[in-house]
């Protein structure tokens, strides 16, 4: 059986390969890394600019025939984007046996090549099964800031020594590029979430509130005991009251709620501390 090939994008709408990339050092290899540079810079959340990365790292790194990220949590690798399938079944061999070149470049935050897979000796688990899937080459480049790692792009050719110096030198100002506005996006996302879970907190005080005559503060009491008791986090309780108005834990909580409704502005609640 043969073993499967990595993808080209050929589609003129599409990234284009590296046979296509601009020279290194030129103008055009110049204005091309700014055009990216701006748009993973401009785009809106973490997702769309690993899209952008991954599309310009096929176009101007000369020998990417395929490209992956990896991102860091808590200083664990977690695969991101593949462009075809046999790449994603590398990342996760990579992952599943805790060793290869991504693993490496995210560890010493520097970039690892491998100029054939078949004559690869440091990682004897995850070489030769990488070459299995077909693929002979790699370059793997940090997502680093001046503080942090943040990922690791992974390019794939099956092609013997198709990386070279020239595609490290270039991978490497994109990459540089891609990790500050990663960061950046990053921030943005998170606030988004907070705001989202502002939000979310306040719908599900809003219908505790309502459907049990309680204050705004002994309906937040009501939230934080409830995630307590169910060791969830605070976000979670708050999403399910809120779309569904519905909980097991809080139906248990009813015969201390219910009265709440008919006790006076300063007699507090049963178990709900007092009134603010």
């Amino acid at each position: 059986m043969s073993s499967p090939s990595l993808s080209l994008v050929d589609d003129e709408d599409g990234p284009r390969s590296s046979d296509s990339a601009p020279p290194a050092g030129g103008s055009a290899l110049a204005a091309a890394l700014a055009d990216s540079a701006e748009l993973m810079h401009t785009a809106v959340g973490s997702r769309r600019v690993l899209d952008e990365l991954v599309a310009a790292a096929l176009r101007l790194v000369p020998g990417a025939q395929d490209a992956s990220v990896m991102l860091s949590e808590r200083d664990v690798l977690t695969a991101q984007r593949a462009t075809s399938p046999t790449v994603e079944g590398v990342d996760t061999v990579q992952l599943e046996l805790r060793e290869g070149p991504s693993l490496e470049a995210a560890a010493h935050a520097r970039p690892v090549r491998v100029d054939d897979m078949g004559q690869e000796e440091r990682w004897a688990a995850f070489a030769p099964q990488a070459r299995g899937l077909g693929v002979v080459s790699t370059l793997s480049l940090p997502l680093r800031t001046r503080t942090s790692v943040l990922g690791v792009l992974n390019l794939f050719s099956t092609r013997v020594a198709a990386f070279g110096d020239e595609s490290e030198q270039t991978g490497l100002l994109l990459t540089r590029h891609a990790a500050i506005a990663l960061a950046e996006a990053r921030g943005v996302d998170n606030l988004h979430r907070a705001v989202a879970g502002r939000d979310l907190i306040g719908q599900a005080k809003g219908r505790l509130m309502d459907r049990y005559g309680l204050d705004e503060a002994r309906a937040f009491g009501v939230l934080r005991r409830l995630s307590q008791n169910t060791h969830r986090k605070l976000h979670d309780v708050a999403r399910q009251i809120a779309t569904t108005g519905q909980m097991l834990e809080l139906t248990a909580l009813e015969a201390e709620l219910v009265p709440a409704r008919a006790a006076a502005p300063d007699d507090p609640a049963p178990g709900l501390g007092p009134r603010c």
